[in-house]
């Protein structure tokens, strides 16, 4: 993959505001990401006390939940625009020293201290060298350390319909001039991820679907607020459980 041109979209979306919008319930493109996250803490043991570290930290939305459990909060992230927000919402916790950032690939990151929990949202499928990169965070964690990662799911009836669609999209942009430009990332399996987190040694391995919808695109990108509606619904419900419905899953699993 592209280094330059995956830090060069992220930057964009920071220096635009795109990327903090979507976290913002009022924002109909938000539902994945914030169901993602809900999911991602749940899933999470308790961190008072705990250094936790934000994998590709974003514009720090994980940060609230940190301080108000009383954890240590680091985030990581290769965006200098994506920190420079962080910075702006609270500076406050950093001039205090209880938030920490470091501007760093994690290929070349070395943290002082060994890590209680990790979390990456978005972040370890913009990796050709994936299964490496977990073992250098296995290295990171503290014993009984936990490490959350999110995956997008190649499984899923969504991107099924993209992969389906692909040439009929292809055409339009053409004929428009228009196009949504996303950085290439790889998706994966849940037996593929799971069977790399076991690889890199880590053991109490647990799972979770999200976005889980019957509807699929393109009528999820016409119709939002509909399908976002629908996915409410189906969240908790029996349907989660498979994977076929599910934009993408999260795996926690301990050193």
């Amino acid at each position: 993959m592209n280094d330059q041109e995956i830090l060069g979209y992220f930057e964009s979306q920071a220096k635009s505001g795109e990327w903090d919008s979507l976290y913002d319930p009022k924002n109909t493109k938000s539902y994945p990401f914030i169901i993602r996250f809900k999911k991602s803490i749940e899933l999470m043991k308790p961190i008072e006390g705990m250094t936790v570290l934000d994998l590709g930290c974003g514009t720090g939305i994980l940060i609230p939940h940190v301080i108000n459990s009383k954890g240590s909060y680091m985030g990581l992230d290769s965006s200098e625009n994506m920190l420079d927000v962080v910075k702006k919402k609270y500076p406050a916790l950093i001039e205090s020293n209880k938030i920490k950032l470091f501007s760093d690939d994690i290929r070349n990151f070395k943290p002082s201290q060994k890590i209680d929990v990790m979390i990456g949202l978005g972040f370890i499928e913009y990796f050709d060298d994936a299964e490496s990169v977990i073992r250098k965070l296995y290295q990171f964690l503290a014993d009984r350390g936990q490490l959350i990662l999110s995956f997008p799911n190649f499984n899923s009836l969504d991107y099924l319909s993209l992969r389906l669609t692909s040439p009929f999209r292809y055409l339009l942009r053409k004929i428009s001039g228009k196009s949504t430009h996303q950085p290439p990332r790889r998706l994966w399996n849940q037996k593929m991820a799971k069977k790399m987190f076991l690889n890199c040694g880590f053991k109490n391995i647990k799972s979770v679907n999200y976005n889980v919808n019957i509807f699929t695109y393109p009528f999820t990108k016409i119709s939002m607020g509909f399908t976002n509606f629908w996915a409410r619904k189906f969240e908790y419900s029996k349907l989660s459980s498979k994977d076929f419905f599910a934009t993408g899953f999260i795996i926690s699993g301990e050193k």
